[in-house]
Formats: C-alpha cells, structure tokens, sequence
C-alpha cells in the first residue's frame, strides 16, 4: 500500500487499524468509505473477515471448553472484556440487511 500498488482495498472494519497501526506514511492519503449496495435499498455490508473458535479433539473437558466458550463469546460481560480488554469486535448475529 505504501508503494502505491494498490488503489482500493474492501475489508471489514476492523482491518482500518491496519493504516494507522502499520502504514504510518499514508496519514491523510486514505478514504475510508461504505460499500456499495448490492440491492437497491439493501445494506452496505459484505461478510468478510472474523474469526472462528472451535474446540479440537485433543480437548480433555469438552463441556468446560464449550461453557467457557459461551461465556467469553456470548454473553454481554464477555463481549464487553473482547472489546475493552483485547480490542476485538465482539461476535454479532448476522440478521440481515434492508
């Protein structure tokens, strides 16, 4: 990006602190604008990015590892240590858009 190589880029939200955090040269050469709509009226979202969690066959407690799972991921205390402790997004539920 720092050498012009690229004149676009669509990426989730949280890849914008990839210009400030690792490009520092181009402060005040970026736009960041919306996607477009792929309907008319629809949203301006694209399901790009995240992350997945899975528990893996080397697990020794299975149910521990599932019901920390949910905490950390789902509930509201969770999803508010995912954003002020680590910088994550919390997890949202797509529901659509329009």
């Amino acid at each position: 990006m720092e050498k012009g190589g690229a004149a676009s880029v669509w990426m989730p939200q949280w890849y914008m602190n990839r210009f400030t955090d690792y490009m520092p040269a181009l402060k005040g050469k970026i736009a960041i604008r919306p996607l477009p709509r792929w309907e008319e009226n629809g949203g301006y979202g694209a399901g790009m990015g995240g992350t997945g969690t899975a528990i893996t066959n080397q697990c020794k407690d299975i149910q521990l590892a599932k019901d920390f799972l949910a905490y950390s991921k789902l509930s509201v205390e969770g999803a508010l240590k995912c954003w002020t402790v680590l910088g994550f997004d919390p997890l949202y539920i797509y529901i659509g858009y329009g």
